[in-house]
């Protein structure tokens, strides 16, 4: 059985298939003959491709007490706060990618009580809008395909402070990749 499933992220890793992007999304699998369908994220290049062409890259939400567990499973812990704890800055395999993590001013509201959650939710998302859902994909892809990396994770875990059910921007930001791009983000469960 391979690691490919539908709505997950895939990284092209051959040279073949131009006018292909580097990122697309799985549609289909058919194990019987190891090919996969696939679209760019834009939705344009539907095909059916050899798996071999291709390194599935499965993005899941956890939170920084997972740590070890996400490292056990062969997950990369990227952190997606604006602040990390002390103790992860000393721990290998784990990156920051406070880009996404949300604004001074969003915090600062939601912490001091001005601003709802509500109000929260939509400032972060336009935040994320005017980064980009391609442009966040492109900086997870390349970070899970550094030399450090490669072949020691079979994903990416988003990371911040709650715990699964609270209210919390990482389940925004799988949410806003999902209705931007289509791929599944769900939360990592053990």
């Amino acid at each position: 059985m391979s690691n490919f499933k539908n709505k997950q992220l895939v990284i092209k890793t051959g040279n073949g298939y131009p006018g292909f992007a580097k990122y697309m999304i799985v549609e289909q699998v058919y194990e019987q003959d190891q090919t996969i369908a696939v679209k760019n994220l834009d939705g344009t290049g539907g095909a059916r491709l050899m798996m071999s062409e291709f390194t599935p890259m499965p993005i899941y939400t956890s939170y920084f007490a997972k740590y070890a567990a996400l490292n056990e499973a062969r997950l990369l812990p990227v952190s997606i706060a604006r602040w990390q704890p002390k103790w992860l800055i000393h721990m290998p395999d784990w990156l920051q990618f406070s880009d996404v993590a949300p604004s001074n001013d969003i915090l600062t509201g939601i912490k001091d009580g001005s601003v709802s959650e509500t109000d929260y939710a939509n400032d972060y998302m336009v935040q994320l809008k005017n980064y980009g859902a391609n442009e966040i994909i492109d900086v997870l892809a390349t970070c899970f395909t550094l030399d450090k990396y490669k072949g020691r994770f079979d994903g990416i875990a988003l990371c911040c402070y709650e715990a699964p059910g609270k209210f919390c921007h990482r389940h925004l930001l799988s949410y806003f990749l999902t209705d931007q791009l289509g791929i599944e983000v769900i939360e990592w469960q053990k």
